[in-house]
């Protein structure tokens, strides 16, 4: 919420407080009058004192009359005194509710005038965004000489990578987040679709403060330096290969792999955000391009007996 309203908003129900409290006390006060109205519509005991008993003097006769009169005059004097007072309270309820109405009708507009200043404000952080950014690209992967291991934990495969920061600012954060996706080979669709685990993987990927090999790339800046590759690596748990045999394919014992991931990253002009060049390739076996079922019989392959297919320039943003 913006301050201001939560400001207007706290200053209204204040308001709305003491006004509710004045309609309490005004109740209260009601509630008294009627009883001194009932109270002087009872008979007046002086009155009957002003029948002279037979055998009073005149000057007794006469107090009795003044205290009488004075009593009158009192009562007309307080009930004067609480009209007063009764009005003063409904002209401040009336001046409390005005007052209500008023602030609102400012809320109001400064909401009016506050959305299109926001709106500005926000296209202009995206042009910022937009002109003054780092765009990370992968330039090279390969699957690494340690290639494809199976074992009782599952699938894990070896890859080099290389990258590059085409944008002109500096990369900050800079994090690798691969994942080895094995699916059902059915007459070559995959299932699971790596695309979605992709999409699934990365988007928890941007709720993540740090990853692993975080580092910083500056503007035309190739990393790693030096003419190197960054040598890392993905996983597949033997839960999930078991899950996707025995799915349609025409031999129950096959699967495919896929690597997928991302690179996640932020900059100066969007240190929050999380930025990122997605990965989805193919693992397939040599000689052939078209050869990618794989069993976890397999033991061992080199990486010479392995290729990665598909887009190294994936999904980015």
């Amino acid at each position: 919420m913006d301050p201001m309203l939560f400001i207007a908003s706290l200053a209204g129900l204040g308001i709305f407080i003491v006004a509710l409290t004045h309609a309490a006390l005004m109740a209260r006060q009601s509630f008294r009058n009627a009883a001194k109205k009932t109270k002087a519509a009872q008979p007046d005991k002086s009155s009957a004192i002003k029948e002279k008993p037979e055998g009073l003097s005149a000057d007794f006769a006469e107090l009795i009359d003044t205290i009488t009169q004075e009593g009158q005059a009192t009562r007309a004097e307080e009930k004067r005194e609480d009209d007063m007072k009764q009005t003063r309270e409904w002209l401040t309820i009336a001046l409390l509710i005005a007052t209500v109405v008023l602030l609102g009708w400012q809320v109001s507009e400064m909401v009016k005038v506050y959305g299109p200043i926001e709106r500005q404000a926000d296209a202009a952080q995206r042009t910022l965004i937009a002109t003054q950014r780092a765009w990370m690209r992968i330039t090279d992967m390969h699957i690494s000489v340690t290639g494809l291991r199976f074992n009782n934990g599952g699938a894990d495969i070896s890859f080099e990578l290389r990258t590059k920061n085409l944008g002109n600012t500096v990369a900050n954060n800079v994090a690798f987040y691969f994942l080895l996706v094995p699916s059902a080979n059915i007459k070559s669709d995959f299932y699971p679709d790596p695309w979605i685990v992709q999409k699934e993987w990365c988007d928890a990927a941007r709720h993540q403060s740090v990853g692993t090999r975080v580092t910083t790339v500056f503007p035309n800046d190739v990393y790693p330096t030096g003419g190197g590759t960054l040598g890392t690596g993905a996983h597949a748990d033997s839960k999930d290969i078991i899950q996707v045999l025995h799915q349609g394919q025409l031999d129950p014992d096959t699967f495919a792999l896929s690597v997928v991931g991302c690179i996640d990253y932020a900059f100066p002009t969007d240190p929050k955000g999380h930025h990122q060049v997605g990965v989805i390739m193919t693992v397939a076996r040599k000689p052939s391009a078209d050869s990618f079922d794989f069993k976890r019989t397999m033991g061992n392959l080199p990486g010479d007996q392995l290729m990665l297919l598909g887009n190294i320039d994936g999904p980015s943003d």
